[in-house]
């Protein structure tokens, strides 16, 4: 009995799988085959390649004209500039510039410039001078005519040599010297009884000018002048002693251009 009821499953599941098959046939051939076919595309390096070429062909159009533009500008800039030179060279021979044999109109142009630039450099040199003689010629401010130069005499406030020679630098000046008998008394005339430091300094056996570092011109000693106390000269009374360089007196300052 078991053997019969195994038999009979069999058959059942061997036939539904063949009515199965047999279905999926028959759907099968009423489906129609399709194929499916790629749309044709267009190539975006081609595309881009083609306007490439355009562009290039536009390009290439334009700068054949501006070519011709520019040749055409140069040719009538090379006319303007011949007819302008042909007008230079007879404007030059006219005022005789360009009379002569043998030498040509470069080198007379070049003859003209350097005839023109030396004119003007000696111009030059000239205005120069006369600028630094003026400014020469500026007395500083308080500063006055004594005799035939401009004297500052600083009665008020005492210092050192050195720092006397400093002040007279500073307000324009320089500590002064005496160069004549006639300039010693007309300072002296200027000058209130005081004791006065001037620019001469003894250097060894010889007396120096604190500007020009030369031998003083002019020297009128006190009697007992000079004594040796010190290597800075002062005037008092119209008569000249040495000192020490670190006392304080007052000083006399003598314009800058009068050394």
């Amino acid at each position: 009995m078991f053997k019969l009821a195994t038999y009979f499953f069999i058959f059942a599941l061997t036939t539904r799988h063949l009515l199965v098959s047999s279905r999926e046939k028959e759907v099968h051939q009423h489906i129609p085959e399709t194929e499916t076919k790629p749309e044709k595309t267009e190539d975006p390096v081609q595309s881009i390649l083609a306007k490439l070429v355009e562009v290039q062909s536009r390009l290439e159009a334009q700068a054949s004209d501006m070519k011709t533009r520019l040749d055409a500008s140069l040719l009538a800039l090379g006319t303007t500039v011949k007819d302008q030179n042909t007008i230079l060279q007879e404007l030059l021979i006219k005022t005789g510039i360009g009379i002569g044999i043998g030498i040509g109109m470069e080198e007379k142009m070049l003859a003209l410039h350097y005839k023109t630039k030396n004119q003007a450099a000696a111009f030059q040199t000239t205005i120069l001078k006369k600028l630094s003689t003026i400014n020469s010629k500026i007395i500083p401010p308080k500063f006055k005519l004594v005799g035939t130069r401009y004297f500052y005499i600083e009665s008020n406030v005492k210092r050192t040599w050195n720092d006397a020679a400093d002040a007279c630098r500073q307000m324009g000046g320089n500590l002064a010297t005496i160069r004549s008998e006639e300039e010693s008394i007309a300072l002296n005339a200027a000058i209130i009884d005081n004791y006065h430091w001037i620019g001469v300094y003894r250097n060894e056996s010889q007396y120096l000018n604190l500007v020009t570092g030369k031998n003083t011109t002019f020297l009128k000693w006190k009697p007992v002048e000079p004594n040796y106390n010190g290597d800075c000269i002062y005037v008092y009374q119209k008569l000249m002693g040495d000192y020490s360089c670190v006392a304080k007196l007052y000083f006399i300052c003598q314009a800058a251009d009068d050394i």
